[in-house]
C-alpha cells in the first residue's frame, strides 16, 4: 500500500511525497517533490517529517530511499546515510541509496499491515 501526502497553497498543489507502508520493518520513500518556486521553505522538510511520523506509527525501524547527487546534501540534513550507489539507475542516472534509522527493529510489527 501506498501512502502519498500532498502540500497545498491556496488549493494549489506544491509538493508531495509517496512512499511505502512498512515492509519487514522498511518504509521505501518513492518520491519527493516540490514545485521549483517553493523549494527552500521548508515544505520539503515537513512532507519528510510527516512520512517519518507515519512510518513509525506502522513499525518501522528504518526508512530508505534512492536519490540524485544533486539533493544527497537535504537528505543528510534530515539524518540520512550513504549506503550504496547504483552506477545506472533510475533514468539512466547514478542513484545514491540512503536510508536512516527511525527505531528498533521489532517483530511484533509484522502483522500491522
Amino acid at each position: 500500500m501506498r501512502k502519498v501526502l500532498i502540500a497545498r497553497d491556496s488549493g494549489k498543489s506544491i509538493g508531495f511525497i509517496i512512499g511505502d507502508n512498512s515492509y519487514g520493518g522498511v518504509s521505501f520513500i518513492s518520491w519527493l517533490g516540490v514545485v521549483e518556486h517553493y523549494r527552500g521553505l521548508g515544505i520539503g522538510s515537513k512532507l519528510l517529517n510527516t512520512y517519518e511520523d507515519f512510518a513509525i506509527s506502522c513499525g518501522s525501524h528504518l526508512l530508505e530511499l534512492f536519490t540524485f547527487e544533486k539533493v544527497k546534501p537535504f537528505y543528510q540534513r534530515h539524518g540520512f546515510s550513504e549506503i550504496g550507489r547504483r552506477e545506472e539507475g533510475y533514468y539512466g542516472q547514478k542513484n545514491l541509496i540512503m536510508n536512516k534509522t527511525i527505531g528498533k527493529w521489532n517483530e511484533n510489527y509484522l502483522d500491522r499491515r
